[in-house]
């Protein structure tokens, strides 16, 4: 450490100053940390208090029984559907339509939909015919392979007449190629 006695009134000032501007620095790298800590903390909160909220109201509308609506005629025209294609009835005038009755009957007067009594008689599948050769014809050929197994010797003969110096080695039970590229 540079000893005070020995500095001048101008290093004095200088020291100072840094010691000052030091200061301040460590004090802005303090309230950084600080600021950033508590954005952090701030920002979790948010999330869990959104995440709650979202609970509550999704837990809240299972409970919530919506009251029926008045019983008016609605003012925009209804086309009538054909429930036989189930489309738009194409050259009727629109009727308008009264808004459907909400209130629950009695259980005596229920009766199943007609739309789900069945009309028809089931299909009933007692034998399905097949092809016998339906296999052989949905089966995809083999294509030949475009190479030949060979063996060691058979290779090193082929190397041998092309003109490649080439040679087995069996190292730990593996038979390796060895060659050189320039005859």
């Amino acid at each position: 450490m540079i000893d005070e006695a020995h500095l001048s009134r101008e290093g004095e000032r200088r020291k100072e100053a840094i010691l000052m501007l030091a200061k301040q620095t460590g004090q802005r790298r303090r309230d950084r940390r600080v600021a950033t800590r508590w954005g952090i903390m701030l920002m979790f909160c948010g999330a869990g208090l959104f995440a709650a909220w979202q609970v509550v109201i999704t837990e809240t509308a299972r409970f919530v029984q919506h009251a029926p609506a008045p019983h008016s005629p609605t003012k925009e025209p209804v086309l009538p559907i054909d429930n036989k294609r189930l489309s738009p009835v194409v050259g009727q005038q629109p009727a308008l339509a009264r808004a459907p009755d909400r209130r629950i009957s009695p259980a005596r007067d229920l009766q199943p939909a007609r739309h789900l009594q069945p009309t028809n008689r089931p299909v009933v599948i007692s034998k399905i015919k097949t092809d016998p050769g339906l296999r052989q014809k949905l089966t995809i050929a083999r294509k030949t392979p475009l190479w030949e197994k060979i063996d060691d010797q058979l290779l090193i003969e082929e190397l041998r007449q092309g003109q490649i110096p080439a040679g087995l080695a069996i190292v730990a039970g593996k038979s390796q190629l060895i060659y050189h590229d320039l005859p």
